[in-house]
């Protein structure tokens, strides 16, 4: 008997690991991921970050775009951020267009997209220039249906032909020298590279909700006992 009620409590407990990240997602106003790709450097390294926070009362979608100065960087000059590219899913009905955009000074939308060399095709790039780099890059985007500013609407794959594969996010950034132009100065200059992913961030949530499901785990046994 005691063999069932622990195989009972373990399928109760791994119940809830399961079910955890329908909890952690049901949040639809936020959401965070990491960009691990590079179309120079080595894949599976979180090169950067996005994340989206919506409101839909007041129609506003907040991006924060950080791009992070990794170990293979040497010296910075002028580091940061000069593209980004994203896309919207069907919920969105608006053309980008009729979107209000509050972008930092010398960057502009480009509502017709573009390609991130490596991650494929975008529906909608903000731009910047040599001198307006930025990290992080910051930006709000106000729909003109408040309904529709739901930040999963605004994490969708690219299309078309992508090495690096299809992803929600790519950005370019400049700005450094890699190590192995450090190492040979006759070695080629990679100061720039294009990054991408989608890769969830992890929630703080998940870990606490894993804590109590498997304390629930202990609980159940010593009842059973």
């Amino acid at each position: 008997m005691k063999t069932h009620r622990t195989v009972l409590a373990a399928g109760l407990g791994l119940l809830a690991f399961v079910l955890m990240p329908a909890f952690v997602q049901a949040d639809i106003t936020t959401g965070a991921w990491f960009m691990d790709q590079s179309n120079t450097f080595a894949d599976g390294i979180n090169y950067g970050r996005v994340d989206i926070e919506a409101d839909s009362i007041a129609g506003t979608v907040d991006f924060t775009v950080d791009a992070f100065v990794m170990p293979i960087y040497g010296p910075i000059n002028n580091y940061g951020i000069d593209s980004f590219g994203f896309n919207y899913t069907s919920a969105v009905t608006s053309d980008p267009s009729t979107w209000t955009v509050d972008l930092p000074t010398g960057w502009s939308q480009d509502d017709n997209g573009g390609n991130m060399d490596g991650f494929g095709s975008f529906m909608v790039t903000e731009d910047g220039t040599g001198n307006s780099r930025q990290n992080p890059l910051i930006f709000t985007i106000t729909l003109p249906d408040p309904a529709q500013a739901v930040a999963m609407n605004f994490a969708a794959d690219s299309t078309g032909t992508a090495g690096e594969g299809n992803v929600f996010f790519a950005a370019h950034v400049a700005g450094f020298n890699s190590e192995e132009n450090l190492v040979d100065p006759n070695a080629p200059s990679a100061g720039s590279h294009f990054i991408g992913g989608s890769t969830p961030v992890p929630a703080p949530g998940a870990v606490v909700l894993g804590l109590v499901g498997f304390g629930f785990v202990g609980w159940f046994k010593r009842r059973m006992t």
